[in-house]
This record gives C-alpha cells, sequence and structure tokens, in this order.
C-alpha cells in the first residue's frame, strides 16, 4: 500500500520551508508552467530538425556521414535513456523535499558523483572505442576506412553524454524552483551551436566538415552543462540551510536507477520496436525511424511537458499532506494531491487525443511535405504514414505516463515504475512481433502503442487511490471531440489530397482544433475551466 514518505528530518523544519513552499505551489500557474515548456520544447524540437536537416545537406551520402551517424548514435542514446527528462524527472521531487526539509546541496552532490564515476567510465570507453564501436555498427567492419573514421569521431563525441547527464541535473534542480524556461531552451542551445559550427564546415571536405560537426556536437553538450551550472550552487536566500547528510545523497544515488529505468520505458519500448523492424523488408526500419522522427514534435512539445510542470507541485503537496498527518492535523493537501493529478491527467487527455487523433489524419501530407522530396518516393511517403498513424494511439499513454511517474517519485516510490516497465515491454515485444506477421509494418509501431497503454495501467493501478479515474462525462466529450477532429482533419486533407500539401495542412489543423474546442465548449465547460484554471487545485 502507498503512503506518503517519512523522514526524520521533517520534525526540524526550518522557518525558510513554509516560504519555499509557497513558492513552489504558488508562483506560476500550472497551466503556464506547461505552456513555458510546450514553448521552449517547441522552438528546440524545430532547431533540431534544422540541425539534421543542415548535417544532410553538408555531408549528404558520403561514407563521413556514414561514420559520424555511427558515432553519434551511443551517445543520443544515452541522452535519450537516462538524460534530460528522465533523470530530471527521477531528482526533482528529491530536490522539493529536500529544500522543504531546510537543506541543499543535494543535486550538486549527485553532479559530482555523475562528474566523476561518469568521467571514468566514459575515459574507458573512449580507450576500448575500438572494440565498442564495431559492435554497435558491425556493417563497418567491411568498410575499414569509414570504420576508423567513425572511430575518431566517437571519441569527440562521446563525453557529451556526459554533459548531457550533468545538465539533467541542474533542470532538475531548476524544476524543483518551478523555473522551466530556461531548462525548456537547453536542447535549443545544443542545437544552435552544432549549427553554429556547421557554418565553416560547408567549404571544408566532407572528412573535416564532420570533425568539425563532432566538435560542435561536444561543445553543444558543454554548454548546456555550464549554462545549468549554477542552478547546483545555492542561491543567496538560502546560504545558511543545511548541507545534506552523506547518508541522504548515498540513498537518492541508489534510488536514481529505479527511477531512471520507470521513466525510461518509452525510449526502450522505441528501441525494441526499432529492432522488431529489422525483420521486415527492405525500407521499412527506415520508414519507422523518420515516423519516429516526425513524432517527436508531439512528444516532446504536448506529451512530456505536463509531467514535468507536475513534478514540483506534487513533490511539494505529498511533503505537505506528510507534515499534517504528523501533527494530527486533518490531511486536506492529501485530497490537494489527488486533485492535482486528476487535473494533470485531464490536461494531458486533452491536449493529446486530439493531437494524436490529429497526426494521424495528417499523416500524408505531413510526410509529403517534410520527407517527400528526392528519392523518398510515394511508397516510402505511404509506408512512413503508416508507421505514424500506429504510433499515433500511443501519444495520450506517452503523456499520461509522465504526470503519474511525477506522482510515484513525490511518493517515493520507486518499485511501481520498475514493476510496471517489464510487463509493458513485454507486451510491447509480443504484441509487436505478433501484429507484424499479422499486418506487416503495422505491427512493430502498434506494439509500442499497446505496450504504453498497458505501462499507464500499471502505473495507475500501483498508485491506487492517488490516481483517481476521471469523471465519465469528460472522458465521452474528450473522445467526442477527438473523433469530430479526426473526421474534420482527414475530410480536409482527402477533398484537397491532389493540391500542395501545405495547404492543406494548413486548413486542416486550425479546423480541427476549432471542432475540437467548439466540441468542449459546449459538451464540457467545467472541463475547459478545470484545464485553464490558473491555481493549484
Amino acid at each position: 500500500m502507498l503512503f506518503f514518505p517519512r523522514t526524520p528530518a521533517m520534525n526540524k523544519r526550518k522557518t525558510s520551508s513554509s516560504t519555499e513552499r509557497q513558492i513552489i505551489r504558488s508562483s506560476e500557474g500550472f497551466l503556464c508552467s506547461t505552456l513555458v515548456v510546450t514553448g521552449g520544447t517547441l522552438f528546440s524540437r524545430l532547431l533540431g530538425f534544422a540541425r539534421d536537416a543542415c548535417i544532410a545537406w553538408i555531408l549528404g551520402g558520403s561514407g563521413t556521414a556514414d561514420a559520424l551517424t555511427a558515432a553519434l548514435r551511443l551517445p543520443y542514446m544515452v541522452r535519450r535513456l537516462f538524460g534530460e527528462g528522465t533523470l530530471s524527472l527521477a531528482l526533482t521531487a528529491a530536490c522539493v523535499r529536500e529544500r522543504l526539509e531546510g537543506e541543499n546541496g543535494l543535486a550538486a552532490a549527485v553532479g559530482r558523483h555523475i562528474l566523476f564515476k561518469g568521467g571514468l567510465i566514459v575515459l574507458l570507453v573512449i580507450l576500448g572505442a575500438g572494440i565498442l564501436l564495431p559492435l554497435t555498427a558491425p556493417g563497418l567492419l567491411k568498410r575499414p576506412d569509414i570504420l576508423d573514421e567513425a572511430i575518431r569521431l566517437f571519441r569527440i563525441c562521446i563525453p557529451y553524454a556526459l554533459f548531457a547527464l550533468l545538465a539533467a541535473v541542474g533542470m532538475a534542480e531548476l524544476h524543483s524552483r518551478n523555473r522551466f524556461l530556461l531548462p525548456s531552451l537547453m536542447p535549443a542551445l545544443f542545437n544552435i551551436t552544432v549549427l553554429v559550427s556547421a557554418i565553416p564546415a560547408i567549404c571544408l571536405p566532407p572528412a573535416q566538415a564532420g570533425t568539425l560537426l563532432a566538435c560542435g556536437v561536444l561543445c553543444g553538450g558543454l554548454l548546456q552543462w555550464l549554462c545549468l551550472l549554477p542552478a547546483t550552487v545555492r542561491p543567496p536566500q538560502t546560504i545558511s540551510a543545511q548541507r545534506p547528510s552523506q547518508e541522504k545523497v548515498r540513498t537518492i544515488l541508489r534510488s536514481l536507477p529505479a527511477g531512471i529505468l520507470g521513466a525510461a520505458v518509452p525510449q526502450l519500448a522505441f528501441l525494441l520496436a526499432s529492432g522488431i523492424a529489422s525483420l521486415l523488408p527492405e525500407g521499412h526500419m527506415a520508414s519507422l525511424f523518420y515516423a519516429e522522427r516526425l513524432l517527436e514534435f508531439p512528444l516532446g512539445v504536448l506529451g512530456a511537458a505536463v509531467g514535468m510542470a507536475a513534478a514540483p507541485r506534487l513533490a511539494a503537496l505529498a511533503s505537505e499532506s506528510h507534515a499534517s498527518s504528523k501533527e494530527e492535523a486533518p490531511c486536506s493537501d492529501n485530497d490537494a494531491f489527488i486533485m492535482e493529478i486528476k487535473r494533470a491527467q485531464h490536461i494531458s487527455l486533452g491536449l493529446n487525443l486530439p493531437a494524436a487523433a490529429g497526426l494521424a489524419a495528417v499523416s500524408i501530407p505531413l510526410v509529403t511535405l517534410v520527407l517527400g522530396h528526392g528519392a523518398f518516393d510515394t511508397e516510402a511517403i505511404q509506408a512512413t504514414a503508416l508507421s505514424l498513424c500506429a504510433y499515433a494511439p500511443g501519444l495520450p499513454a506517452y503523456a499520461l505516463s509522465r504526470p503519474l511517474l511525477a506522482a510515484c517519485q513525490a511518493l517515493q516510490d520507486n518499485r511501481t515504475p520498475v514493476r510496471a516497465a517489464l510487463p509493458s515491454l513485454l507486451v510491447t515485444v509480443i504484441s509487436g512481433l505478433g501484429l507484424m506477421y499479422m499486418a506487416g509494418p503495422w505491427g512493430p509501431p502498434l506494439g509500442v502503442s499497446l505496450g504504453l497503454w498497458c505501462y499507464v495501467w500499471q502505473l495507475r493501478r500501483g498508485l491506487g487511490r492517488f490516481s483517481p479515474s476521471l469523471p465519465c462525462r469528460s472522458l465521452l466529450v474528450l473522445l467526442l471531440g477527438t473523433a469530430c477532429t479526426f473526421v474534420s482533419a482527414f475530410w480536409i486533407t482527402e477533398h484537397y489530397a491532389s493540391g500542395s500539401p501545405l495547404f492543406a495542412l494548413g486548413l486542416a489543423v486550425p479546423a480541427g482544433i476549432l471542432v475540437y474546442a467548439l466540441v468542449l465548449l459546449f459538451g464540457d465547460r467545467q472541463l475547459l475551466s478545470t484545464i485553464l484554471r490558473k491555481k493549484t487545485l
């Protein structure tokens, strides 16, 4: 049975604790924080597409492009699995609890451990690059010259993985103070740095250009960390705060792997789907990759934003509820905690159900506009659009999992995410393989969607009474609005299928948004007021 955590330090709260709690709970509104994260992430995603397009323009299909892709695969995988949203989400609640207990310095201590131990691991990886890289890209063994270039570029790029982890620690500290703008812009800083390094690379031969781009990746990661490093230093107003004990730091470090594993389930599911897709005929694995790239927009912009915004608020409410229970006072913050989760689920579904429906409805013109150029023919467009439609049902599940994970971290409950991880990944693999043999390329992405919904169900089951069900009327209105969004957007894209894809998208997207807003307005105004309210429930 879940319970709010009890720590001896709660009995010795300082007067500054109540001030910190008010800052976390009553500074920016929940919706405002969500919009800040959404805007920053959208800007970063757009720059990410510009970065990839610029690299493709400079290197084309040369051997250096293959070498750089192989060199970046492992650092990017480490960032996706353990950096940014996963590590920061696991650490944010701990930083909130620490500050409410009148202590400070946890993020700095965790950062030091990651720097020293991670630095040693990076050094070993650099020394063993000649052995490790052929394992991640075995096809390069038949091209020794490209393999040597990939190993050289890999040694330049791999420290980026360490900088990404250290930057995630700074993100967690800022999130715990309810500051979201700077962390959400850090990926944009990385992309800008790579784009700046690409300017002189235009005039260089591919080999030298690849080296310059790899240095841009390294410098981008370093700048991210340096910009967030001051966040781990104690601010002036808490200079008298106590430092956390070494035992507490060790406890947090021991709990981080479980928290990171629970938060990384979606990324692991995508990796498993990619592995399953390798069993399909030529071209389908690339279609899956391109569909994932297009899905990153709603995943990052709409999916993760609510969970990031909710994490510090849920941690503060859980801490306050525990304090009330120890003082034998009415535990009203327990109800506030549950209502905050309910509201986060409302916002997650309210944003992501129509987004998933709209993504599926406009998949053909979207893929045509973004990717349908050159050798990317009609068959490739249809295969990628098909994969995107199969991924779309998993978008609301991913969005729901973020606030549920934040609730688990607030409750210091690492068991529920870990217990939910294995069944969800098994569902991803089994359903992906089974559906692949039944429906072909639909299988792996549909397996991911089913696995993510299984993950949400397991999280809700583990949280028990702390994960309230949404009212049936609200769910019906959301589903009706989602269906109307899909119908209106799909009808427009089909009606203007022979015209410009940009024109079709320009009509379909606003029409879908307008129809959805009208359904909510006339169907459930209380739902709209719940989503738009700017104060904590």
